[in-house]
């Protein structure tokens, strides 16, 4: 039986018995009214005490329960029972308070191991509200539906940290405040499987995010601010590989990241402090390969570069629309060149030096 269900029995079970069942029957003949005064005694012994009003009716008596533990009960004028107190057979002490119609609303209780719980009922004798102090010290509020079913908790976890808990009716989803494990608050949202899918929260920097989580717990989507208040949302596979990021960098512009799965980034799309855009594609340890974007001029252009990310091959198109090609060397000295300059293609040849050896006449 829990101490819950004991501090009914308070109520309901030990009155019944005190009243209609074996403790009346210990006692035979009329209650002894204290008459005349005789010698004093230093003990009395009975098997049960009881306290009638004027008119002869049992207002209190004092006895064992029907298990056996001593138990007081209280009645008002009319008859009801008011106020048990009882000790069990296995040494828990119980309080249960009664309303005018003689049920159960309020009970208090001390488990063996030490933890006090307070329980309060409504009319139709479901528990509402209980106060408990876990036997590791942390205490605990509950509140409970018409069904009795828990719906809000309250609690101190072990390390005084507050957590409150919010529990829906339909598919008993949960949403849970408390504070991280880096102190900053938190709030949580979980599915009817008791799995975290939503959380906002702080982090020990003060900054916000927001993350998303699939079924089976894994970060899938979070949006956050970096260092500098910058904005950044990152998506993410089963596996937990990052696969896209969309931020703002720093002194610069949004720029737009796609991995590959392995948490590389392989493409992005960015526009720079200027608002000039540009498209790049990487190899798997992050070194650019191509770009694609404007020159100073707006004019477009592609770049190749190699291994090390330097620019080896270029392909423009100047402003006045007329295209430029060029080839250069590890040092990024140009060595090829081809193009068109008012209307006349050039074609010119560099040394390592960069100077020109040889060029279209």
């Amino acid at each position: 039986m829990s101490r819950m269900q004991f501090a009914v029995t308070l109520v309901v079970v030990a009155v019944a018995g005190l009243i209609g069942g074996g403790l009346s029957d210990r006692l035979r003949g009329q209650p002894a009214y204290a008459q005349e005064r005789g010698p004093a005694t230093r003990a009395m012994e009975a098997q049960e005490f009881r306290l009638v009003d004027p008119d002869g009716k049992l207002r209190a008596t004092l006895g064992p329960c029907p298990d056996g533990a001593p138990g007081l009960v209280f009645w008002d004028a009319a008859g009801k029972q008011r106020i048990v107190l009882s000790l069990r057979a296995d040494g828990e002490p119980g309080l249960g308070l009664a309303a005018a119609d003689g049920l159960p609303r309020a009970s208090l209780t001390v488990a063996r191991d030490g933890s006090p719980a307070m329980g309060l009922w409504d009319g139709a004798l479901k528990m509402r509200v209980v106060l408990e102090v876990s036997p590791d010290d942390a205490p605990h509020l509950e509140l409970r539906d018409g069904t009795g079913t828990p719906r809000a908790k309250l609690l101190l976890l072990p390390d005084g940290s507050p957590r409150i808990t919010l529990v829906g009716a339909a598919d008993r989803s949960t949403a849970v405040m408390g504070f991280g494990p880096q102190g900053g608050p938190q709030l949580a949202f979980a599915d009817a499987g008791n799995e975290v899918r939503a959380g906002l929260g702080l982090d020990a920097d003060g900054r916000p995010n927001l993350m998303l989580m699939d079924a089976q717990g894994g970060a899938r989507a979070m949006f956050s601010l970096l260092r500098n208040d910058r904005p950044s949302l990152t998506l993410r596979d089963g596996t937990g590989a990052q696969l896209a990021e969309l931020a703002v960098c720093p002194d610069a512009g949004p720029r737009l990241a796609l991995g590959d799965g392995a948490s590389h980034f392989r493409a992005t799309l960015a526009l720079g402090a200027d608002g000039r855009p540009a498209l790049s594609f990487l190899d798997g340890t992050g070194a650019p390969r191509v770009g694609l974007g404007l020159r100073p001029d707006n004019g477009p252009s592609l770049t190749l570069f190699d291994a090390e990310g330097r620019s080896r091959v270029g392909l423009s198109l100047l402003v006045h629309g007329a295209p430029q090609f060029a080839l250069a060397d590890g040092a990024g000295r140009t060595r090829v060149y081809i193009g068109e300059d008012d209307g006349r293609w050039d074609m010119g040849l560099a040394d390592q030096a960069g100077a020109k050896i040889w060029g279209s006449p």
